[in-house]
């Protein structure tokens, strides 16, 4: 669906919706912005209510002050001003200009003398570059939900379950639908930094309760047939289907995480592993069509 569309480089809710709205061509799927900012794609169809939730985590800078024609920021998260140095900053009208360092501090070096003021918001341009089957650059995080979204919007074109395919910007949002959305089965997608200790290429996981998590390419496969590596998690069953192994924690609804690896998660080198993010796509599909 997505695939021979550009996609906004500046991502809010009201963005990505409007984009969305004019790139999905299905009566089926309706979407909608909930009170907390969650951009939700709803397919009716039968059996349990399945929500997947995938982040769109955009890096914001917030305008301090501008001196000399430089713009100076601070940013959302606690990020690292030194890993964004070089990377471009994007207004809803496009990119402004370059951040950059002097001896002191960073700053936007601004392409036009435009008017900005303390307190305007822009994001960071995400750069990405694919080499061999690694996908590397600042920020890859946006181009692999978004990746994964567009495979899983045209998988739900073919299944007849319900489903709640939802795209949010901040953990706040993800823990409002989680506590109020009244699902029977909820997937959230994470991103955690590869440890030295295992190979990226060895893939994506399933997160359980207390942060444990098994990691394998094929997780279904693993989880149905191992027993010694897993044998410290109690409340895992060998013996049952993987979704019966999920802690129920919001309210009535069984809730898990995919989780993605990235090296050097939060500099300006991220990297992924394609074989990670198509297994996740593999294992997305897998369990929505056995929740039924």
């Amino acid at each position: 669906m997505l695939n021979n569309k550009i996609i906004p480089t500046y991502l809010t809710p009201e963005i990505l919706k409007e984009y969305l709205s004019d790139t999905i061509n299905n009566e089926n799927l309706k979407i909608d912005i909930d009170n907390s900012g969650n951009l939700i794609i709803h397919k009716s169809g039968k059996g349990k209510k399945i929500a997947v939730a995938v982040p769109i985590n955009t890096e914001e800078l917030y305008v301090t002050h501008l001196e000399n024609d430089k713009v100076y920021f601070n940013l959302k998260d606690d990020i690292d001003k030194e890993s964004i140095i070089d990377l471009y900053a994007i207004s809803k009208d496009g990119v402004i200009g370059v951040v950059k360092k002097d001896n002191t501090s960073a700053f936007i070096e601004i392409f036009d003398k435009l008017d900005y003021k303390t307190g305007d918001i822009f994001q960071l341009k995400s750069s990405s570059n694919c080499k061999g089957n690694k996908l590397y650059g600042r920020n890859i995080i946006v181009n692999i939900s978004l990746k994964i979204v567009d495979y899983i919007l045209n998988f739900i074109n073919t299944t007849d379950k319900e489903i709640y395919l939802t795209l949010y910007f901040n953990n706040s949002s993800i823990k409002s639908l989680i506590s109020n959305g009244n699902f029977d089965y909820i997937f959230t997608l994470k991103y955690g930094i590869a440890e030295n200790d295992f190979k990226i290429s060895k893939g994506c996981g399933i997160v359980y309760k207390d942060g444990n998590a098994v990691m394998s390419r094929d997780i279904l496969e693993i989880c149905n047939k191992a027993s010694v590596d897993i044998s410290n998690q109690p409340y895992f069953s060998t013996n049952r289907s993987i979704l019966d192994n999920f802690v129920i924690l919001a309210k009535d609804a069984k809730l898990g995480a995919l989780c993605i690896p990235i090296k050097y998660m939060g500099s300006k080198c991220e990297i992924a592993d394609m074989d990670d993010v198509n297994s996740t796509i593999e294992i997305l599909k897998n369990i929505i069509e056995e929740v039924g």
